[in-house]
């Protein structure tokens, strides 16, 4: 699914491959053709673990080899082998080593030098890549595979920015050197910490945390604390303390820039090809989804049945009197009502059960907005309408509503208007809301309003002026009309079991009564599709609204990315010569020029 939305140029045979090498580099193999979620019925297998589920997740991103890797906290829910693995698998990625060849894997055994040694050989000057992650209480084994790092306090005072190795000195220099055989991020942490525990504590730690940031920014004279604008190689020439022979490159990489195939490209989300493509992936995966537990949907139809049937023996075989006249008003609201709550209410939670992965998609810009809303209505058009179909011909048999070919063609055509908007409203209401509990609290109220305007429980001209415009957003209103004309205009009754002297022998009466004698089917239908439309529209327009927003940096916007890569001496490689670790930073996006 992912690989066909990040590389849309690649072959099937290129895609698999990429697919597979990811799979083995972050040690999934064992979880490979494993569902990801939890297990939908009681005694089913379980999804894959958390960890994997997060590695799973690092590898869709790293399918279309992008040039700028940003990470929070990749190692966290990982057991420690894992973790390392992972950072191996980063740092090779950021070097452009072939990660095929397996020897991350005792590269943590390796010195500065052998491991250099051993990346010469399979270093890729073309597939380099920066690599920022935030990583929290890494072990020393990750610490000493990191290139660069920046070690914040809290209000992003910074105590040290720069290559690995001068961290600890720089400690030691303002007083705070690592104790022997001690993990050193461990230390620089205690140090940067301020502890609240006790007043005398609270200075002591304030005390440390002045001193470490105070050297920092005299080293760096303004950088720490500062906004981290981009900055030329000149200016930044010496501030790595403690490695006079290192030095900043600054290198500028389009905030679009990502690898496809070998092509600098992001596919064109909002293009008719890739909308296509991404609409039947949707689809396919949102119908696998949504059919997966069956026994929801066998007890979802079964009730719905049960309804239907049940409706029939009330009011079966009506005959043409006086009593059948309230009986047929009352099944054709009772058909109209039904759809105005299991439509919505079904749909309606279909979104929120979906947001937190549908948000990071469409955050990393797998596919647009109207691509996934137009697979989710696509999806729910069979589940929810085909078997209406059914149910109502059942009804509409069993209780001898009006004879005719036209009029039952009439009547399963305005029901399905009326599911169709259902479903719209189903999702306006889906992507207005985060939860799905909350979605099955919402829906019910939003139609219970719509059926007081309904025009069955009490006459349009009795509903207060200030209100009265609330029956036009009714669409069980003009679904019932619809029903109602299609029944009684043009019918004939009998006055047997007439009450009384009052005998109505016209159906034109009854649409009379109900205030209906104006109303035309065909008018109703243009504006139950226009509904549709609306519903649709309005949910579309909701869901871009309400899509991840994220903070902006500070600083005058650019359309680019400054990257600071800290290395060794500039040569023509772009300022990542020889001693060029090229690894995961442990850094925030402040530390690391992000305009």
């Amino acid at each position: 699914f992912v690989s066909r939305l990040r590389c849309p140029g690649l072959s099937a045979a290129e895609r698999t491959r990429r697919i597979e090498a990811v799979i083995g580099e972050l040690n999934l193999r064992p979880a490979a053709d494993t569902v990801v979620g939890g297990a939908i019925r009681v005694g089913e297998a379980r999804g894959i673990s958390g960890g994997e589920r997060k590695r799973t997740h690092i590898g869709c991103d790293l399918l279309h080899r992008p040039r700028v890797i940003y990470l929070d906290e990749p190692t966290s829910g990982l057991d420690s082998f894992q973790a390392l693995a992972l950072v191996h698998t980063l740092r090779d990625l950021a070097r452009g080593n072939n990660t095929n060849n397996g020897s991350h894997h005792t590269d943590g055994l390796l010195g500065d030098d052998a491991r250099e040694a051993a990346d010469a050989t399979t270093r890729d000057e073309d597939t380099r890549r920066i690599v920022i992650a935030s990583l929290h209480q890494p072990r020393s084994a990750i610490y000493n595979a990191l290139d660069s790092v920046c070690v914040m306090a809290a209000g992003g005072r910074v105590a040290f920015f720069g290559k690995q190795h001068p961290a600890s000195a720089h400690f030691a220099a303002a007083g705070y050197a690592v104790p022997a055989s001690f993990n050193p991020c461990d230390h620089f942490l205690d140090v940067v910490s301020l502890d609240y525990r006790a007043d005398d504590r609270l200075r002591k730690s304030q005390r440390a945390l002045d001193a470490v940031c105070g050297l920092h920014a005299e080293t760096y004279r303004g950088v720490a604390d500062a906004d981290f604008a981009p900055m030329d190689a000149s200016r930044a020439s010496s501030r790595a303390p403690g490695s006079p022979e290192s030095r900043v490159s600054v290198k500028s990489t389009t905030l679009s820039s990502s690898y496809y195939g070998g092509q600098k490209q992001i596919p064109a989300i909002h293009s008719i090809r890739h909308q296509w493509l991404a609409f039947r992936l949707l689809t396919a995966r949102g119908w696998r989804e949504q059919t997966r537990n069956t026994a929801a949907l066998l007890f979802k139809y079964t009730l719905n049945a049960f309804f239907s049937v049940m409706f029939g023996l009330v009011y079966f075989q009506m005959r043409r009197d006086q009593t059948s006249i309230q009986n047929r008003e009352g099944i054709l609201f009772f058909m109209a009502m039904n759809l105005a709550f299991s439509a919505p209410i079904g749909v309606s939670q279909v979104i929120p059960a979906q947001l937190r992965v549908v948000n990071a998609e469409r955050t990393s810009r797998l596919y647009s907005e109207f691509a996934y809303l137009a697979s989710v209505f696509v999806i729910n058009l069979p589940l929810e309408c085909a078997p209406q179909i059914i149910w109502s011909a059942i009804t509409y048999f069993m209780t001898d509503l009006r004879h005719g070919t036209t009029h039952y063609l009439l009547y399963t055509g305005i029901l399905l208007l009326e599911n169709f908007v259902g479903i719209g409203l189903g999702m306006a209401l889906s992507v207005s809301l985060k939860s799905p509990e909350l979605a099955g609290q919402i829906a019910p109220a939003v139609s219970v309003l719509f059926l007081m305007f309904s025009g069955y429980f009490l006459n349009e001209e009795s509903i207060p002026i200030y209100l009265r415009w609330l029956k036009y957003i009714s669409f069980v209103r003009y679904s019932f009309q619809a029903l109602s004309v299609n029944e009684f205009r043009g019918a004939t009754f009998s006055c047997a079991h007439a009450v009384g002297p009052v005998c109505i022998q016209k159906g034109g009466t009854v649409l009379k009564q109900l205030d209906f004698d104006g109303v035309h089917i065909v008018d109703n239908a243009f504006i139950l599709a226009g509904m549709i439309l609306g519903f649709n529209v309005l949910a579309l327009l909701i869901f871009i609204s309400n899509k991840p927003k994220f903070l902006r940096f500070a600083g005058k916007r650019q359309p680019a990315v400054a990257a600071a890569v800290l290395g060794g001496p500039s040569s023509s490689d772009g300022g990542c010569g020889a001693h060029d670790h090229s690894a995961a930073s442990s850094t925030s996006p402040r530390a690391a020029d992000v305009v």
